[in-house]
């Protein structure tokens, strides 16, 4: 009787551990286009050295920065009405990971990171 017991109470647990792992995706990871300008170059390219990317997860309701040289940067998180939902203030003068959240309210959302070494811009919809 113990071992029927210890069978079906790991059976339920196996069972509500798959579906768990089933309702996370993987592939949730989607790459925000940034176009990127450095300001203090006036018609040339981005530099090579500073270095953005942004990622949304649509079913965390997150975006996730990467940067790496590009000092101190302001990043902004807007939605198609200019109001800023989320932001934060980073030094990134080494890889950096930043992580904002922002409501699950579907729509157009903007993103600007600004530093004095590259400006970025994109937009994503959740």
């Amino acid at each position: 009787m113990k071992k029927l017991f210890y069978l079906l109470t790991a059976f339920i647990f196996l069972s509500h551990s798959l579906a768990y792992g089933s309702t996370i995706k993987e592939d949730d990871k989607t790459k925000i286009d940034l176009s990127k300008e450095n300001p203090h170059n006036t018609g040339e390219k981005e530099r090579s050295v500073a270095n953005v990317e942004a990622f949304l997860y649509t079913s965390q309701n997150k975006v996730e920065i990467e940067l790496f040289d590009v000092g101190e940067a302001d990043i902004t998180i807007l939605n198609s009405l200019g109001h800023v939902v989320s932001s934060d203030v980073v030094l990134a003068n080494f890889p950096t990971s930043v992580t904002l959240y922002i409501p699950s309210d579907r729509g157009l959302y903007y993103i600007i990171i600004d530093s004095d070494e590259i400006y970025a811009q994109g937009c994503f919809v959740l």
